[in-house]
């Protein structure tokens, strides 16, 4: 009988720790995907003002512009 309400007991316990376990492996998944992307920086074209992300730069002379037409003297 003692046997039987220390399992009633440790079950909802146990089921609970495994719960908060996987929601913050999975919350942690997230915030990371989620800071990758706000990592990425955005600059400003040296000749319209435009900011870009980086990705997408023109890179001439070290300077930075938004497109090969602002690139362009």
């Amino acid at each position: 009988m003692l046997i039987l309400k220390i399992l009633l007991f440790a079950f909802p316990v146990i089921f609970f720790l495994i719960f908060l376990y996987l929601k913050s492996k999975i919350n942690n998944a997230i915030n990371s995907n989620e800071n990758k992307e706000i990592s990425k920086q955005i600059i400003e074209c040296e000749k319209c003002g435009v900011f870009v992300d980086q990705d997408l730069l023109v890179k001439k002379n070290k300077k930075f512009y938004c497109s090969q037409n602002c690139s362009n003297p």
